[in-house]
């Protein structure tokens, strides 16, 4: 059978899955298969996310296809975000702009080009980014640690036994609070920062405003569903 990694629903209630073998899409009890010789860049499709227009985009790596109605297109990433670039993760803001994380820094996507946003965000290799309620980017430096971004206000926190260096997920519920799934053991790193301005060090955020949970799940694909059980938070991510 095929290994599923990616689970999200679009904007018509379908349900959507990315494996090792394209991506599966359930909708009114029917299922569809898309691979490659459907018009995806690869068979080995990571992850799927939909943006509020329900198109589709479908990554692994360095291979990503947007889905739009029926029409499939094909992005060459080193071409557009430079040689050995790998994608990590999409988000889309409150406008409907859509910005990616890479290995190479973080790109805004619009009208099928790349721009780089390397005057709002150094460039570096991430591997997660997110949005919270408020406007403010969370970023995961591979190896490194997290940033927060919100106009020329950044902070970092450098990877520690509480902050992951590698911050494989980072999801933004309805109460604001950042969970990071990361290299910290079985644990899931729960952020609240609402009562710490931009430039708070890192020691207060981690003795005040760090609270470590058990994984509910070594699964990645259920990890999305298993947040729902902390104090009904609703994901906005």
């Amino acid at each position: 059978g095929n290994a599923w990694l990616c689970a999200t629903v679009d904007t018509a209630g379908g349900i959507w899955f990315a494996g090792d073998n394209g991506i599966a899409n359930f909708n009114n009890g029917t299922w569809k298969h898309y691979t490659a010789s459907s018009g995806l860049a690869t068979d080995y499709c990571s992850t799927v996310f939909i943006d509020s227009k329900n198109v589709k985009y479908v990554f692994y790596s360095t291979e990503l296809t947007t889905i739009k109605d029926t029409v499939f297109k094909k992005y060459d990433l080193w071409k557009s975000m430079g040689d050995g670039a790998r994608l990590s993760q999409i988000v889309e803001d409150k406008n409907g702009d859509i910005y990616m994380a890479a290995s190479t820094g973080v790109y805004m996507f619009a009208n099928d080009k790349f721009v780089s946003q390397a005057s709002r965000f150094a460039k570096l290799a991430y591997q997660s980014i997110a949005i919270d309620t408020n406007g403010t980017f969370w970023l995961g430096e591979t190896y490194k640690g997290l940033h927060r971004v919100k106009g020329t206000l950044k902070t970092f926190y450098p990877g520690s036994d509480t902050i992951p260096s590698q911050a494989f997920k980072i999801i933004v519920d309805k109460y604001n609070r950042k969970m990071v799934i990361g290299n910290i053991g079985a644990q899931v790193l729960v952020i609240d920062d609402s009562e710490l301005p931009l430039n708070t060090a890192t020691s207060e955020v981690v003795a005040e405003n760090i609270a470590l949970y058990p994984n509910p799940c070594t699964d990645i694909l259920r990890i999305d569903a298993a947040y729902r059980n902390f104090s009904d938070a609703e994901i906005i991510d």
